[in-house]
C-alpha cells in the first residue's frame, strides 16, 4: 500500500491556498501576497492561528532609500511578521549596504607610485 502524504497552506491575509506533498522536518512556504502590497509573505500550515503583517520603516531612511525593499504603494517595508499566540517570526528586509571605490579615496585614473616608477623606465 502507497500512503500519498499531503500538507495544505494557507495565507490568512489573502485566501491562497496550497497542497504539496508533506517535508520532513520544520520549513516554510511563501508566495507573493496580493492583500500585503505584494511583498514576500509567508503561507501557514492549515489550522494554524495566526496573522501576518507587514510593517513600514519606522527609522531615518537616508542615502539608503535606494536599497530599501518597497511594497506596491511605495512603502518602504522594514519587516513581515507572523503572530501566534506562542510566539512570532520575522521576515527582516535590511537595507543593503552599497560601497564605491571613489568614496574611499581609489579613483580608477590614478596609479600607484610603484607602478607609475616601475613604467617610467629610470633606473634607481
Amino acid at each position: 500500500m502507497i500512503l500519498n502524504l499531503f500538507e495544505n497552506w494557507f495565507c490568512p491575509n489573502c485566501g491562497k491556498t496550497e497542497r504539496i506533498p508533506a517535508v520532513a522536518g520544520p520549513h516554510a512556504r511563501f508566495h507573493t501576497c496580493s492583500k500585503l502590497a505584494m511583498l514576500t509573505a509567508p503561507m501557514l500550515p492549515e489550522g494554524t492561528k495566526a496573522k501576518v503583517v507587514a510593517h513600514e520603516r519606522e527609522d531615518y531612511e537616508g542615502i539608503d532609500s535606494g536599497h530599501l525593499t518597497l511594497d506596491a504603494d511605495g512603502r518602504p517595508i522594514m519587516n513581515v511578521e507572523t503572530v501566534r499566540e506562542d510566539g512570532n517570526d520575522l521576515i527582516v528586509f535590511a537595507a543593503t549596504a552599497t560601497g564605491s571605490a571613489e568614496a574611499i579615496g581609489i579613483h580608477p585614473t590614478h596609479t600607484t607610485g610603484a607602478a607609475t616608477a616601475a613604467g617610467s623606465g629610470t633606473a634607481n
